[in-house]
């Protein structure tokens, strides 16, 4: 028995992935009939691919390799091997220990986390490969996407982490909860990050005036904000607080 299309999209990255088990056969058999969806099951296995090639493990800034190699030598620990993500292929996390470090905790609030949910949400959809987002490895294609949706809020800003070894993968326009919202993926091919961007005069999350970055930790995940211009920059992963510090290169900062 065949699939419609419907059923076919909730299911298309366990069929990239090979986890269908019993509905596998009924998915080959409609892709092999259905352009649209064998065009959607392409695409991502290409973003499959290009997440799990070696290019998103770049060889690191001697910079950066040297505040790794400090802080695993300073934390006495072990780096095990990050299970491959499945995601539209990117993957969750290699745990870096490292010293304990001052952090400015931003304090939990109710209506915080309610602005939160929505990037959680996405970040939970990326991580099980379900996240559809445009595919792009060039900064400049993507801002002027964005910079489409300015009259929107949308801040058109990508922020570059390729010093810290995390290369642009693509990005998706999601409209959230009184707010478009522009969600931006980055990966090393086994760390998976995403950047939101906040108005300032509007969101609920503090930030320091004087552009420094804070941390905190929030529903099982790791998140710095930073005040760029007039937006609030968020980054979200589920890498731990003083390794993700770290491979910012926010390790000295007081925030």
């Amino acid at each position: 028995m065949s699939m419609t299309c419907e059923e076919y999209l909730d299911c298309v990255a366990g069929d990239v992935d090979g986890t269908l088990g019993e509905r596998a056969a009924a998915a080959r058999l409609h892709v092999a009939s259905c352009e649209r969806c064998r065009l959607e099951r392409e695409r991502q296995q290409a973003v499959r691919d290009l997440l799990r090639s070696r290019r998103l493990s770049p060889e690191l800034p001697d910079e950066v390799r040297s505040r790794v190699r400090a802080a695993l030598q300073e934390g006495g620990a072990v780096v095990p091997r990050a299970r491959r993500a499945r995601w539209i292929g990117v993957a969750s996390g290699t745990v870096l220990a490292a010293a304990a470090v001052a952090l400015i905790v931003v304090t939990v609030s109710g209506r915080r986390g309610e602005s939160l949910s929505p990037l959680v949400r996405e970040y939970r959809l990326a991580s099980r490969g379900a996240l559809r987002m445009t595919q792009t490895e060039s900064r400049a294609e993507l801002e002027a996407l964005y910079r489409q949706h300015a009259g929107e809020g949308i801040a058109e800003h990508v922020v570059d982490l390729s010093a810290a070894g995390f290369q642009l993968v693509g990005g998706v326009l999601e409209d959230f909860p009184g707010r478009r919202a522009r969600i931006t993926v980055y990966s090393d091919g086994e760390h998976l990050v995403l950047c939101d961007y906040f108005r300032a005069n509007a969101a609920e999350i503090e930030a320091p005036a004087d552009g420094r970055p804070s941390y905190f930790r929030e529903a099982g995940l790791s998140f710095r904000v930073k005040r760029i211009g007039d937006h609030i920059c968020v980054l979200v992963t589920e890498m731990p607080i003083d390794a993700f510090r770290r491979r910012l290169g926010d390790a000295s900062s007081p925030g």
